[in-house]
């Protein structure tokens, strides 16, 4: 499970969110639903990783990010 710190990296630097932070990602943005930051950082792991589910899971979370050019740029 991701900390604090881990968490803070990832902020700061979202091309550090990896295959390994998914399932983690994934949790937290079903156990903090009204948190946007989560639900990006996951987005951001699968963007990352040109994963398959990205198109289905932006899908899923899009209506919970205000900015969703961050998933794509990291910015």
């Amino acid at each position: 499970m991701l900390n604090i710190q881990d968490i803070i990296l990832r902020v700061n630097q979202p091309s550090m969110c990896s295959i390994e932070d998914i399932d983690d990602l994934r949790l937290m943005s079903e156990k903090f639903p009204y948190s946007q930051l989560f639900p990006i950082l996951y987005l951001k792991a699968l963007s990352n990783r040109k994963d398959i589910r990205f198109d289905e899971e932006l899908g899923k979370y899009a209506y919970r990010i205000t900015d969703r050019a961050s998933i794509v740029t990291g910015k």
